[in-house]
């Protein structure tokens, strides 16, 4: 599907923030009915704080009001309107901040991972509908990803880009919830590894470990 990208946009803490994107929705949709025979069904905002959304994560009226009016223009224009945030030290606990976040959204979808934070490297990737109000939750897709050329430089220098593959079967979403819980068991304080390598590291950094501030992999 094509994806649109405005070259200027306005933060939401200016005035006439909300006016400006159902104009913006608007311009768009045109384009697309006209141009390209098509419409666009959703429009991502990445991430809340970065767009001044909110002032305070915490507040939770400053979140209710965001909601009430992102509800208008999705409504208005019959789309839906995706809000990234972060999640907190907890990812357990969902969307960093306050609760009203979670209480206010009609969806939740959670991207996870297993992080090891010396070499960066990541497995166990899962996304998760953790808030359905219409129906359950439940995890949806193990997710792997791989680089794809994506285009050359001025300076004939190759462009690269992560594509995702999602993996729907049970067996690789059992997989990825494995490897997460692996991967936090192994993060806990006192808790003895289950290999060698694992050994050998808890050795060299076992002040870490007893302090709580482990370098071993902790979900995100």
């Amino acid at each position: 599907p094509p994806l649109y990208v405005p070259k200027n946009p306005m933060r939401f803490n200016q005035p006439g923030a909300f006016e400006r994107l159902a104009y913006s929705i608007e311009d768009v949709k045109k384009y697309a009915r006209e141009e390209m025979d098509d419409t666009i069904s959703i429009v991502v905002i990445d991430t809340a704080i970065a767009a001044s959304l909110i002032e305070d994560e915490a507040n939770p009226i400053q979140w209710q009001n965001a909601f009430t009016a992102l509800s208008d223009v999705a409504r208005e224009y019959d789309l839906a309107i995706a809000l990234v945030a972060h999640a907190g030290k907890d990812a357990s606990k969902g969307a960093r901040g306050s609760s009203a976040i979670y209480a206010a959204a009609d969806f939740e979808l959670t991207f996870s991972a297993a992080q090891d934070r010396v070499t960066g490297q990541s497995r166990g990737r899962l996304v998760s509908l953790t808030k359905n109000r219409e129906g359950q939750s439940r995890p949806l897709a193990a997710m792997e990803g791989r680089v794809v050329k994506s285009g050359v430089t001025k300076s004939g220098r190759e462009k690269t880009t992560i594509v995702i593959d999602y993996d729907y079967s049970d067996e690789a979403i059992a997989a990825a919830i494995a490897e997460q819980e692996a991967a936090l068991a192994r993060a806990k304080p006192g808790r003895p590894p289950k290999d060698k390598a694992d050994e050998k590291e808890v050795k060299v950094d076992f002040k870490a470990l007893i302090d709580g501030s482990s370098k071993y992999a902790k979900p995100i």
